[in-house]
């Protein structure tokens, strides 16, 4: 356990206080004759057990009160944006209560997708806006102000075949991701997915999908700063909005998990598909 300077001086004060304690009855032994020493050592004994103990009490007592008020004034600082280092510029921090809220509780019937970095929800926020709330159960391999400057880069990329990232929370141990919503889901349900939810591809639209995914992986490639390559493109990877213009997925992420977290087959770069 690691104590702030105000525990470390607080730890000081009562050893100073034990010390002087233990000083004191060894005075008091050093006075009594001999004789009844074996009379009265087991209540010295006794008492110096219970003054060390209650002592220990109270330190143990005092650094779980300062701790847990440390840990709850980071979390207030983590979700309303405040104390960080490196506070992200274009990232919203969204409180973990105000998207629980959005997703109705994360309720089942809310989930449109699942994979290896965790959930989907379809959230609404207070102004009616629709969006993709992801929480993460792979936890990341960076701290939180390494976290948000990298969610910080990814929002900063925009590009019309690219899904924005809107936002996140990191309040507490929740990692969560806010997209915009893309009202067609993925290109890999509306060819190969239940009937339901497959939509009718004329030749047309499928060449100005293949071009508008093309346009956002030349962009990533060439004009995104840092460059991004996506090592994951596949159908499920690409979004369709109402329009049914292609969005692309899962990029910018792969530096804050570790490399073993997989999406079906392949090493994951971000986000999943909605499915």
């Amino acid at each position: 356990m690691v104590f702030t300077p105000e525990q470390q001086q607080y730890t000081l004060e009562l050893d100073q206080k034990a010390a002087s304690l233990r000083h004191s009855i060894q005075d008091l032994r050093l006075r009594i004759p001999p004789a009844h020493i074996s009379e009265r050592l087991p209540h010295l004994h006794a008492h110096t057990l219970t003054s060390n103990a209650a002592l220990a009490l109270q330190l143990n007592s005092h650094s779980a009160t300062r701790e847990q008020k440390n840990s709850d004034v980071l979390n207030m600082k983590e979700s309303a944006g405040v104390g960080l280092p490196q506070a992200p510029k274009n990232v919203r921090l969204f409180s973990y209560n105000e998207l629980k809220s959005a997703a109705r509780n994360f309720h089942p019937t809310n989930r449109i997708g699942r994979g290896g970095f965790g959930v989907v929800y379809k959230g609404t926020l207070r102004d009616e806006t629709e969006v993709a709330i992801k929480t993460l159960s792979a936890e990341s391999k960076q701290g939180t102000n390494e976290f948000l400057t990298e969610i910080d880069m990814v929002s900063n990329i925009r590009h019309p075949n690219l899904v924005q990232l809107m936002g996140c929370c990191v309040e507490g141990r929740n990692r969560i991701l806010v997209y915009e919503y893309l009202e067609n889901n993925s290109l890999a349900n509306a060819l190969l997915g239940p009937a339901n939810k497959r939509i009718a591809l004329d030749w047309p639209k499928r060449a100005a999908i293949c071009a508008g995914t093309a346009q956002g992986l030349a962009f990533l490639h060439e004009e995104a700063e840092p460059h991004i390559v996506h090592r994951d493109i596949k159908a499920s990877n690409v979004l369709l909005d109402k329009d049914l213009a292609p969005k692309i997925g899962d990029f910018g992420l792969a530096k804050l998990f570790p490399d073993n977290v997989t999406h079906i087959s392949t090493r994951v770069a971000g986000t999943m598909h909605f499915a």
